[in-house]
């Protein structure tokens, strides 16, 4: 038995409070007393005091342990102490103790003492159905698991089992010596097999654990001590020994954690057969980026079945073997590689080389278009890049923060930020203490001081520090809180090296980090897998921090893209802006777009286009029928005009129909999906052509017939009789058709001519590759992401579109043969900034448009003025001369042709006045008229080429009066018919009766 001699500093009589403080004592808080020869530490929550002791022996050098146990401490919060043996404190390890390691009480050499239990183990006291503690029985329970001691004699084909067999005290002085030279834990027991007194650990494994006679022992074969030997599969992904390795290129020792709850070899990774509970092993994010030529592997199961598997990425040239030809260590020459220059790069497995995106900063030189904006700032400003083409502003996602940091002050309840936020503006700010989880912790009593409002708000419009702050207090309205997991002192390995632990609680084991003065904080969100710990700042802030996305779970405050996952916030979704590349945002159950909104409006454009479209086929043909008949110039202008107001008017009609087939035929549904697709089309600017050609044929023409009509009422009351046909007058009739149609044809081609595409293009479509452009981005937007690539690009400058698809080829790789996406865009011409691809009146002042459609807007506003003005004239001309000439039939004929006049000048107010001022008030941005854009286009404009027909010749209308008088004939003679019917069948009954009447009177 060990001789232990105990040298106990012990003071004498009570402990006083004073001099007394919570301190950090090797990483933990603990109440530290001076009384100026010797440190007393306090028990939690109790009124008891230990102190450090010091246990000797002949054989050890040195035993730190504690005069007393405190009593009340269940999870032995005393033992979390890095001076008892800093090397073996594990805080994960059972859920009996906080830091694995209890106080185990004793007697020796009559005093009593408080040991730590890793001294236990070493001494070969646990399991071993004898409680050795006074306080507890921990020694018997602890990771016994109800197994039976080995059998200590039994040697027999144990090379390379990792288990002690030599348990003899002779084996254990050997090993004595080295004990404190930090030598690795082999499970419950030191390795002491083969062992020489003056070696280090490591050297006696080399003896124990290589060399292996049974091939199912081996882990793998590596070089020790420079030569090539079998090393056993125990020394693979043990924990404990991570600092032993034997291995002269460490292969035994690549240990990676693949979660907090699984480490493992790196080559267990990756090999399609699961190895962790929640198979993170084979979800590991470098799985998915492998090479596309195999090879292999030199640990794992893949090697124990000689099978080749392709190697992830990450390990070429790493510095690591782990081919067993070495290839991953070759270079890159050896493998199949894509891309040229700064862009050549090894070949994934499924991989199809492609261009790539070009960084002009960052730790690589490119990033891969399927790897692109996927909240990885791979190359150097990636994200920026990526955030502007989303076209929103900056989020703020930080608080206010005054008294280094212990007050956080929440925007809404700044001065000057509070009045320009129209949601918060008028609430009332109050101050609240928070802290995360509301938690009893010992030797922490610091909370964060908030200045939040008062009441209840909507929290979709908040982020970061601002969201997490308000809504863990209750102060949001259907919003949660998002922190779940405690930050308990074993999460987040790695961070915060010198993070303060303390009790929680007086259950489990929290951490801090150290602020200032005694000030501690634990303002830390920790992801879901306890991998990583974040700032609050961090936490829905619309970028998925943590491997498992958790930092962005529990957030009321946005919106998920269907496909790309891609976070936006929720006051995006249904903006009428895409903010997601598959559009999920804009296309959904709550929002999805059509090219006619309601049914109202697709009845009306069928409605109309159809009786539009027969109305003035039927007077097109009346009048190139009747052309050929024309007595004089006047007659046939007249008639001519009449065709061209006929055939624009046919093919407004004809765009209604083309627009309702579209809509309700073609894309139904999914016109939302592919409005894209239709407002780059050729199909939508033929349409807009056509549409516009017509609008202006048939404005122009009847402007042209109101100069004519004035002509000839003018000519009758001059007594000048109109000039016969001619060549002159011919010519004279063909130019007026010409300038007409020249005219119209040219106010709709110019903004679809390549020469004019800087006035006239609205945004360009490029292909679905090029992430970085969500939707048809506009000059502005492109503009705004060509600056975050580049630095800066001045608002000043005036680019041209052709210069900025040359800027946006340079962002991308051009090698080789492979598909160059930048060389492939699609442009929203002018006609396509609406599914109706209709002429563009909606502009704003700084729209580079709006000068050619104010230019057409005065025009046509001219034209109506220059035909009401014109039948006004008319109507004067035409009354005087009625009532000087007299006559009833003459008086009728004019107030007919009044009506008429009245009713053109009506209809055309009705249709363009209401339209030009909404044009006008849009245009200054009193209104946002693009709501309107449908009912405009599709029945208020359209109705005047359904009723032109009607008012400028009356063949239509006596038609239908005469069917209408046919019908009312009809109608009259059957009634007529029915009441001579009844009257004569009333007269015979009543002949029957007095017959009847009579013979029974007789």
């Amino acid at each position: 038995m060990l001789q232990y001699i105990l040298v106990v500093f012990l003071a004498h009589g009570s402990v006083s409070a004073e001099n007394c403080s919570f301190e950090n004592v090797e990483g933990f808080l603990k109440f530290i007393c001076h009384d100026g020869l010797t440190n007393y530490t306090k028990c939690p929550y109790s009124e008891e005091f230990y102190e450090f002791s010091s246990i000797r022996s002949t054989l050890l050098k040195e035993i730190m342990g504690f005069n007393t146990t405190c009593s009340n401490d269940t999870y032995f919060y005393q033992s979390c102490d890095m001076r008892l043996f800093p090397a073996f404190l594990d805080t994960n390890s059972n859920n009996k103790t906080l830091c694995g390691k209890y106080q185990c009480q004793q007697i020796r050499n009559k005093t009593e003492v408080s040991l730590s239990s890793f001294w236990l183990q070493y001494e070969d006291k646990l399991c071993d159905e004898e409680n050795d503690c006074n306080n507890t029985n921990l020694d018997e329970v602890i990771d016994c698991k109800g197994n039976s001691r080995p059998d200590q004699n039994d040697f027999s084909n144990k090379s390379c089992d990792f288990v002690n067999e030599s348990r003899k005290y002779d084996d254990k002085k050997a090993c004595a010596s080295d004990i404190f030279s930090k030598i690795a834990v082999i499970r419950d027991f030191f390795e002491c097999k083969t062992l020489c007194n003056k070696d280090i650990c490591c050297s006696k494994l080399v003896w124990s654990q290589s060399n292996c006679t049974n091939d199912e022992d081996v882990g793998t074969v590596c070089e020790v001590n420079g030569y090539s030997t079998t090393v056993s599969k125990n020394m693979i992904g043990l924990p404990l020994v991570r600092q032993c390795k034997i291995c002269d290129d460490g292969i035994d020792d690549e240990i990676i954690y693949s979660s907090l709850a699984c480490p493992i070899h790196k080559h267990f990774l990756c090999d399609g057969q699961p190895d962790c509970e929640d198979e993170s092993d084979e979800k590991n994010v470098i799985c998915q980026s492998r090479t596309s030529k195999p090879c292999k592997r030199r640990v794992g199961n893949a090697a124990k079945r000689e099978e080749e598997l392709n190697v992830p990425l990450k390990w070429l040239e790493d510095g690591v073997a782990d081919c067993m030809d070495g290839s991953d260590e070759r270079g890159i020459d050896y493998w199949p590689t894509c891309g040229e220059g700064k862009t050549r790069r090894v070949q994934a497995v499924n991989e199809t080389c492609e261009n790539v995106y070009i960084c002009l900063s960052g730790q690589q030189g490119f990033v891969k278009p399927s790897e692109l904006c996927d909240g990885i700032d791979s190359c150097g400003n990636e994200d920026g890049v990526c955030s502007a083409s989303q076209d929103k502003d900056k989020l703020e996602t930080r608080a206010f923060t005054f008294d280094d940091g212990l007050t956080k002050k929440l925007s809404f309840c700044v001065e000057g930020i509070r009045e320009s936020l129209n949601k918060s503006h008028n609430l009332p700010c109050t101050t609240e203490h928070f802290i995360f989880p509301d938690h009893e912790f010992y030797g922490v009593d610091t909370k964060t001081k908030l200045i939040l409002p008062q009441h209840q708000q909507d929290c979709d419009h908040m982020f970061g520090e601002q969201y997490v702050y308000t809504s863990c207090n209750g102060k949001c309205i259907k919003s949660t809180c998002p922190l779940t997991t405690i930050p308990r002192y074993e999460v987040c390995p790695g961070q915060f090296p010198k993070r303060v632990g303390t009790l929680a609680n007086n259950e489990y084991l929290a951490f801090f980090t150290f602020s200032r003065g005694n000030t501690y904080l634990n303002r830390y969100f920790v992801c879901k897998d306890e991998t990583k710990c974040l700032d609050y700042s961090q936490v829905c802030d619309l970028v998925k921090d943590c491997k498992d996305g958790s930092d962005e779970a529990n957030c009321s405050n946005q919106s998920n893209c269907t496909t790309s996952g891609l976070i936006i916030p929720k006051t995006s979704k249904c903006d009428g802006v895409f903010d997601c590349r598959d559009f999920s945002d804009e296309c959904n159950d709550r929002c999805s777009k059509q090219i006619l909104e309601g049914d109202i409006l697709k009845v009306f454009s069928w409605l109309i286009g159809v009786l539009a479209a027969l109305a003035n086929v039927i007077i097109l043909l009346r009048h190139a029928i009747g052309l050929r008949s024309s007595r004089n110039a006047v007659v046939l202008v007249n008639k001519s005009l009449m065709i061209l107001i006929s055939f624009g008017d046919f093919l407004i009609g004809c765009y209604l129909i083309t627009i309702s087939v579209y809509e309700s035929l073609i894309y139904q549904n999914d016109y939302c999906q592919k409005q894209i697709e239709w407002i780059t089309s050729t199909g939508c600017s033929l349409i807009g052509v056509f549409s516009t050609i017509g609008s202006q044929i048939s404005l122009f023409s009847m402007t042209g017939l109101s100069i004519v009509r004035i002509y000839v009422i003018w000519s009758s009351k001059s007594r000048n009789t109109p000039s016969r046909i001619n060549i002159t007058s011919s010519i004279t009739i063909v130019g007026i058709v010409l300038v007409v149609i020249l005219a119209s044809v040219a106010t709709a081609v110019i903004p679809i001519m390549g020469w004019f595409d800087d006035f006239f293009v609205n945004g360009i479509k490029f292909n679905d590759e090029l992430k970085i452009f969500i939707g048809a981005p506009n000059k502005e937007t492109v503009i705004r992401i060509l600056g975050a690539y580049h630095g800066r690009i001045s608002n000043k400058i005036k680019i041209r579109w052709e210069t900025i698809i040359e800027m946006v080829q340079e962002m991308f790789s051009h090698d080789l043969n492979y598909q160059d996406y930048t060389s492939v865009t699609k442009k929203v011409h002018f006609y396509g900034n609406d599914g109706v691809c209709l002429f563009k009146y909606f502009v704003v002042r700084d729209d580079p448009q709006r000068v050619y459609s104010w230019g057409v807007l005065a025009i046509n506003f001219f034209c109506f003025l220059f035909i009401s003005i014109s039948y006004l004239l008319i109507y004067l001309i035409t009354s005087r001369s009625s009532s000087a000439t007299g006559g009833q039939n003459e008086s009728k004929r004019m107030n007919s042709m009044n009506r008429k006049i009245a009713f053109i000048i009506t209809t055309d107010f009705c249709c363009w006045i209401p339209f030009i001022i909404v044009c006008t008030l849009h245009s200054f941005e009193i209104v946002n008229a693009t709501p309107w854009y449908g009912l405009f286009s599709m029945i208020i404009l359209p109705m005047n080429s359904l009723i032109n027909p009607f008012l400028y010749d009356n063949y239509l209308i006596g038609g239908i009066r005469k069917k209408v008088r046919d019908f009312s004939n009809i109608m009259t003679n059957a009634t007529s018919a029915f009441s001579i019917n009844r009257n004569s069948a009333h007269d015979v009954s009543a002949q029957a009766a007095e017959i009847e009447m009579q013979q029974v009177q007789s």
